[in-house]
């Protein structure tokens, strides 16, 4: 098959060159890395139109579509925007006496993973999670069963969950004797 090269840079929406993209021409086994100024070359790419693909952790994909030809070093660049981020907050609270709960560890794990612990309130915040992703929510606290959500739909905007509820382990009782009293009462000894 002829060939052509390909060679061009990846930027942000801000126009800053991303280091590290990887960059692909679909449906070929050819692909690389954009180096520290975010500039890739592939010298031999079949020719005719080729879609080429660029992704980077933290970006949505970016597709651009040229025509190799054969020969001849093709210049295509590619533009990718940035995932967006939200918040998202939450209340921790126990299932026997409702109160708050301080110093909880709190993970959001998936396309990132994420922690914190809640204040002495019982809230948490955690800025900066990407949007439109599923995560798994676990919250720990000593003498409580862990808390775990797996379906925690991020979207596009901040997320308050509210008031989330940590149950209390409940610890069987043993080595109990009770007798009756006089009254024909039970009495624990």
């Amino acid at each position: 098959d002829p060939l052509g090269g390909l060679e061009g840079y990846v930027y942000g929406n801000d126009r800053d060159p991303i280091p590290g993209a990887f960059v692909e021409v679909l449906e070929t086994p050819f692909a690389t890395y954009t180096n520290a100024n975010g500039y890739y070359s592939l010298p031999y790419v079949f020719v005719g139109e080729r879609d080429i693909q660029a992704s980077k952790f933290g970006y949505y994909n970016g597709i651009e579509t040229t025509t190799i030809i054969e020969g001849q070093t093709v210049q295509q660049d590619i533009t990718l925007d940035h995932l967006p981020t939200v918040n998202v907050s939450g209340h921790v609270i126990t299932s026997d006496t409702g109160a708050n709960v301080a110093d909880a560890a709190v993970t959001l794990e998936g396309y990132d993973n994420y922690a914190t612990t809640t204040d002495a309130n019982g809230m948490f915040t955690i800025p900066g999670v990407y949007a439109s992703q599923t995560y798994l929510l676990t919250i720990v606290y000593a003498g409580y069963e862990t808390y775990e959500n797996p379906n925690v739909v991020v979207g596009t905007t901040d997320l308050d969950l509210g008031d989330i509820i940590v149950n209390e382990i409940a610890i069987p009782v043993y080595q109990i004797v009770a007798e009756e009293d006089h009254d024909g009462n039970a009495m624990i000894v």
